[in-house]
């Protein structure tokens, strides 16, 4: 669905909190640059970054974590440089709270290279990077070491707008996409001067409510959120 994402790994969107750490070999094994905020402050100039080279390598770890679920992730895209870096991204979820391996490549030689998953990923706690850089002959001592440039998590969130459900027991809040509205919403609600896309889901989520609707092709529900 090409709707409107907002990246939820920017600092101003709720994060927790962001650590890093970052060691390295060689004869200048220690040189560093860059915080771990500029992982998350939607700049691919700044860096957090590690130099090593004369037979040497160069490691950074970092983790993000959300203060609060992300309900819904499509993709995630994360920036590196450095050359011949062996690369792991991970994942936590509400329903999967061990750390879960998305990806893991070798990047070749190459200053930048941008990184992506794309997928379907409910309730995201925290993600984990881990990049090692082997640096010890030329070409692959330049630019030296490793750096993380920007992490980007792109998705969205349901939105309560009023729509309320009783399911036998209690009354639930049924929960709409943000503005703005996608073409490809087939159900969907005017209020306030707004109108707005209510989601088709499956019914087995675990957050579907007892609402069908035959969507023509399959019985759907809709989403109840918190």
């Amino acid at each position: 669905m090409a709707r409107t994402l907002t990246n939820y790994a920017l600092a101003s969107e709720g994060i927790s909190s962001v650590v890093a750490s970052r060691s390295g070999h060689g004869a200048d094994g220690q040189v560093v640059s860059g915080v771990a905020a500029n992982i998350i402050d939607g700049d691919y100039g700044t860096h957090y970054s590690q130099w090593s080279h004369d037979g040497g390598y160069a490691t950074i770890d970092a983790e993000i974590n959300f203060s609060s679920p992300i309900q819904h992730v499509e993709s995630f895209l994360w920036r590196v440089r450095g050359a011949r870096t062996t690369q792991q991204f991970s994942i936590k979820t509400v329903s999967v709270p061990a750390w879960t391996l998305l990806n893991s490549t070798l990047v070749s030689y190459g200053q930048y290279s941008n990184l992506t998953v794309v997928g379907e990923w409910e309730n995201v706690t925290n993600i984990k990077i881990h990049l090692r850089s082997n640096s010890d002959n030329d070409p692959y001592c330049l630019p030296y070491g490793v750096g993380l440039h920007e992490v980007e998590v792109w998705g969205y969130t349901y939105i309560d707008i009023g729509i309320r459900n009783y399911n036998g027991s209690t009354i639930e809040k049924v929960g709409v996409y943000p503005l703005p509205v996608d073409p490809t919403d087939k159900l969907r609600i005017y209020k306030s001067g707004n109108i707005y896309g209510i989601p088709l889901i499956d019914t087995s989520k675990s957050y579907a409510s007892n609402i069908r609707i035959y969507d023509g092709s399959s019985v759907k529900s809709l989403p109840v959120i918190d």
